[in-house]
């Protein structure tokens, strides 16, 4: 069993994103009424929790062993035999293409903090799950990870 991390670029990107997104918003609403002191207030707001979020958020990580693969995130736990992994495929993840493992049947497990998103049959339109492997090594198919894959699932490549 192995346990991969996201790449320093790909934790930095999700703690800020979301976080400088949802207080730039606030600071935006706060601007168009002309609430300076409520912009600024918002902004400070808006450093400290993102120096929080460096700090409170467990590292979102990919386990991979001989059982099958596990994608553990902010608020939930993807999980898979290798057997339900029908291709390596490309997704858009964020603001990028990433590559990774299209999954026919899957386990869910929510967090306590029950925040994140999840793919669902009644998205429009409909998004099969998938497990990101791109952001957690670079050039993964001639890494560790990728060796690791070949070993367990020599039917997706």
């Amino acid at each position: 069993m192995k346990t991969y991390y996201l790449t320093s670029f790909w934790k930095y990107y999700s703690l800020l994103s979301g976080s400088i997104l949802f207080w730039f918003a606030i600071a935006a609403i706060a601007y168009q009424g002309n609430q300076f002191d409520f912009v600024f207030l918002a902004s400070i707001l808006g450093l400290v929790d993102t120096t929080r979020a460096f700090y409170n958020v467990p590292a979102t990580r990919i386990v991979v062993s001989k059982n099958g693969v596990a994608w553990h995130s902010l608020g939930f736990t993807i999980s898979t035999s290798w057997e339900n992994i029908e291709k390596i495929s490309h997704r858009f993840y964020g603001f990028s293409v990433q590559e990774g493992l299209a999954i026919t049947k899957l386990t869910v497990r929510i967090h306590k903090t029950g925040i994140g998103s999840l793919p669902t049959p009644w998205q429009i339109p409909p998004v099969k799950p998938f497990i990101p492997l791109s952001c957690f090594v670079h050039d993964w198919r001639d890494s560790e990870l990728g060796g690791q894959i070949k070993q367990y699932a020599p039917h997706l490549f």
